[in-house]
């Protein structure tokens, strides 16, 4: 009797022990998986001993039948053989988890490893795009400068790139092994892709913004009217029409302009402008702009500031967006706060103007 009660707890501590084995789940993560082996060892262990206690309890006990001379148990068919046969199954289902483990643990790893490779591109290649971004957008350089750095950026955009196609594989790699999140960074694949197309646009615009800031510059404020007035003026005075200016005919021009120069003047400016002799067209441009441009100074731009945005003289220099927009307009007002500095509810006009004049300087 007491045989057979030991047989049927084993054969249901056998049942147990499969049914358990079957479900077990290791972990959601190499962490976890990795942090699961201490504990599958001191599983297999505790349960391997348990079935140690329990064969030695019913070995004993079929022992002292032997000794009584007992062949047939009628309370039970199993004997120690099914019993062993039993245990055997329980340590193949062991085994067989461990090596669903090391499976788990190889699948885990190399996942990871997979993340950590798409982490090391796109996370660099992020922080180059943040950078180089706010290099250009924050720039206290020449325009000039600027656009030789923006064209640079340009010129090297595809080896800048290049990590892309790289990028794209190892997305399509964890796609294909149905990888839902990566633990090595908070990037996707089309992130990166959107910020490298908005990274193209804006180095485009950037360059066609100071391309037209330069000529602006150069204009300082005339108008297209101005513009083909200095135009016929040269025309007209370039009496040979051979596209030069001469002394005489440069004084000339000038006077119809409404200024009159000395001879010495005018021979500076033909020495300044020109050879020294005569002033062809695009050099005559030059001096008119410097002569006819706006020629407001620092002083009477931040005065004008001061009263748009009637500000006592002892007030910090703020403009606030509000009230220029009384005056400018949106894509004036988005020039002036995307170069000048923050403060209080605007920006510093006193910084903003000391940059402008700074690229105004001829």
């Amino acid at each position: 009797m007491k045989f057979a009660v030991e047989a049927a707890d084993f054969k249901q501590w056998e049942s147990d022990v499969i049914s358990t084995v079957d479900v077990t789940h290791f972990g959601f993560n190499l962490k976890e998986v990795e942090e699961f082996n201490d504990t599958l060892n001191k599983i297999d262990q505790d349960t391997i001993q348990h079935g140690d206690k329990k064969k030695t309890e019913y070995e004993h006990t079929d022992s002292l039948l032997k000794e009584f001379h007992v062949k047939d148990n009628v309370y039970t068919s199993h004997s120690t053989q099914d019993l062993e046969t039993s245990f055997n199954e329980v340590r193949s289902a062991l085994k067989s988890r461990r090596s669903r483990y090391d499976a788990e643990l190889e699948r885990q790893r190399h996942n990871d490893n997979l993340c950590k490779q798409f982490a090391k591109l796109v996370d660099p290649l992020a922080d180059f795009i943040v950078k180089t971004k706010d290099t250009v957008a924050t720039s206290s350089n020449s325009l000039e400068d600027q656009e030789k750095f923006v064209e640079g950026k340009i010129h090297t955009r595809d080896s800048d790139g290049a990590s892309l196609k790289d990028i794209h594989s190892l997305a399509q790699k964890i796609k294909e092994r149905d990888i839902n999140h990566n633990e090595h960074t908070t990037l996707t694949v089309k992130d990166i892709e959107v910020q490298w197309e908005q990274y193209r646009s804006f180095l485009d615009n950037k360059l066609k913004q100071i391309r037209e800031e330069i000529e602006l510059a150069k204009l300082r404020g005339l108008t297209p009217e101005d513009l083909k007035e200095i135009e016929d003026n040269f025309r007209t005075f370039d009496k040979n029409h051979n596209n030069y200016l001469e002394t005489n005919e440069l004084k000339a021009c000038l006077y119809s302009l409404g200024e009159e120069k000395t001879k010495t003047q005018i021979d500076d400016m033909i020495k300044t402008y020109g050879d020294g002799k005569q002033l062809h067209y695009q050099q005559f441009f030059e001096l008119m702009v410097k002569v006819f441009g706006d020629a407001d100074t620092k002083e009477e731009v931040v005065y004008g500031f001061r009263l748009i945005n009637r500000l006592p003289d002892n007030h910090p220099p703020v403009a606030n967006k509000q009230k220029l927009s009384l005056l400018l307009e949106d894509q004036y007002i988005d020039y002036i706060f995307g170069n000048a500095p923050p403060l209080q509810d605007g920006v510093d006009y006193n910084h903003w103007t000391e940059w402008l004049f700074a690229r105004l300087t001829f």
